[in-house]
């Protein structure tokens, strides 16, 4: 198998919160999900969906794929 083409790199769909969350809840869960790359418990579900680990991210992160249409 050769590659002939890739496509990306692509951001991952962005995690979103809902609004009633209040703020130290929105903190709590952001800190967890950028310390999660680093439990062991925790890794081998990021492998099997291919994710190294999550990191915080803005609207830049997004504007290649405003070249997709």
């Amino acid at each position: 198998i050769r590659v002939i083409t890739s496509i990306g790199p692509y951001p991952s769909p962005p995690i979103l919160m809902s609004r009633v969350c209040t703020d130290p809840l929105r903190l709590r869960l952001t800190e967890v999900l950028h310390r999660l790359h680093a439990d062991e418990t925790a890794r081998p579900f990021l492998n099997r969906w291919n994710v190294a680990s999550f990191g915080q991210a803005d609207d830049r992160d997004y504007r290649t794929l405003l070249t997709i249409g």
